[in-house]
């Protein structure tokens, strides 16, 4: 099993490189490529791993898993904004 520091490395990596390939709903960000999912409810200290096993992050870890959820989020909205106004 990798470390939860390497974990977040890797999401946060996977969501810079490659993030059409996710899709959050309220309570978790799902990662259709590697198939994990990932809990994200709770508040900022409290994230982690919980499709195909179940790993929390720990308080460092999941303010960093946030962050870059947080810039996730932006590219979606971002995304989904520019579709719209080219379908407009």
């Amino acid at each position: 099993m990798k470390t939860k520091a390497d974990l977040v490395d890797y999401v946060i990596c996977a969501m810079r490189d490659r993030p059409e390939d996710f899709s959050c709903d309220r309570h978790t960000l799902d990662d259709s490529k590697s198939g994990l999912s990932f809990w994200v409810l709770n508040g900022v200290f409290a994230a982690g791993v919980y499709q195909p096993y179940n790993q929390k992050f720990g308080p460092i870890q999941s303010l960093r898993f946030h962050r870059a959820l947080k810039q996730w989020k932006i590219w979606k909205a971002q995304t989904l904004l520019q579709n719209a106004q080219r379908a407009a």
